[in-house]
């Protein structure tokens, strides 16, 4: 069975298949199951966790990592951020 996509239905299906939305939308009561609730809760607890980096010199260079699903990327000593932002650390002294 193939799935159909909105380019291939007819204006007739598309208005049919958006008043069968439109018409449930308005007659759901708002309610989510727990499991539903709790488990959209955990995923955004989970978002706002800190993100553990790891520091060390090696060579007097310093050398960082990230864990490999926290969406940063490390080169060198530069933190590529999942928003594009740039960060880089270097040592002092």
């Amino acid at each position: 069975m193939k799935a159909e996509t909105l380019e291939s239905l007819s204006q007739a299906d598309f208005e049919q298949a958006l008043e069968a939305h439109v018409t449930w939308a308005a007659e759901w009561e708002g309610t989510l199951p727990a499991e539903t609730f709790f488990g959209v809760w955990g995923d955004l607890q989970r978002a706002n966790q800190p993100i553990e980096l790891k520091a060390r010199i090696v060579a007097g260079e310093l050398r960082i990592s990230a864990p490999p699903d926290s969406g940063i990327r490390v080169v060198d000593n530069h933190l590529l951020l999942e928003n594009g932002v740039e960060l880089v650390l270097t040592l002092e002294g």
